[in-house]
């Protein structure tokens, strides 16, 4: 959804801003996500494999707050260009995590698939949604506002995230304590149960023998 707010409400913010001066603005700043972008998905297996995918998601996140909040803070259209160095998270990072995780949980042969459905419901549903939201907010408010209201919606998910991920680990441990002290039980049991018949074979041997006896 945060797409939405960026193409094409944000270049018609900066036309407001600075008529005389928003192609160059605007030039620039594809430029600077261009570059980041590029970089960003030139180390993104490294980025993912250091922070891990919970931590990457509640990053991108917060690298969309702040773009979004230096669009609503920033009077000065020049200073947009060094938001969009966000870029490196809000797409390269964000595609290929995308990309990554659609993998690992494919059934076989359908990976590829998985993955255009996952960036489909990104880059399409999601930013259709996201631009009806857009047009009434831009349309009945004051235009910077809806910088503010897309700042707040990722700083809040980024939030909910971070918290969902510390449950999940902690559930997650308990799960592997419950199945470490069931595996322990049963070889426990196994163990007695191997003694008792240790026990009681030369008993039984000794029976055996007597009765060979008479």
């Amino acid at each position: 959804m945060s797409y939405a707010a960026l193409d094409p409400y944000l270049y018609l913010y900066i036309d407001e801003l600075v008529p005389c001066q928003s192609r160059s603005i605007v030039g620039w700043m594809s430029l600077v996500a261009a570059l980041s972008e590029v970089f960003a998905l030139y180390i993104a297996g490294r980025v993912l494999k250091l922070l891990g995918t919970n931590l990457s998601s509640i990053i991108i996140f917060l690298a969309f707050s702040i773009r979004f909040g230096g669009y609503y803070f920033i009077r000065q259209p020049y200073f947009f260009i060094l938001m969009e160095t966000m870029h490196f998270f809000n797409f390269g990072i964000l595609y290929v995590l995308i990309a990554q995780k659609a993998d690992s949980i494919a059934p076989p042969g359908l990976s590829g698939t998985l993955q255009g459905v996952a960036l489909g419901m990104l880059f399409g549903l999601g930013r259709g949604f996201g631009l009806l939201a857009a047009s009434f907010i831009y349309t009945f408010t004051q235009q910077p506002f809806l910088f503010l209201i897309f700042t707040l919606f990722n700083l809040i998910v980024a939030v909910i995230y971070a918290l969902y991920s510390i449950l999940n680990r902690d559930l997650s441990k308990k799960s592997n304590e419950q199945n470490n002290n069931t595996s322990d039980i049963v070889i426990e049991s196994d163990i007695q149960l191997h003694e008792e018949l240790l026990l009681t074979s030369p008993t039984k041997n000794k029976l055996d023998n007597q009765i060979d006896e008479l």
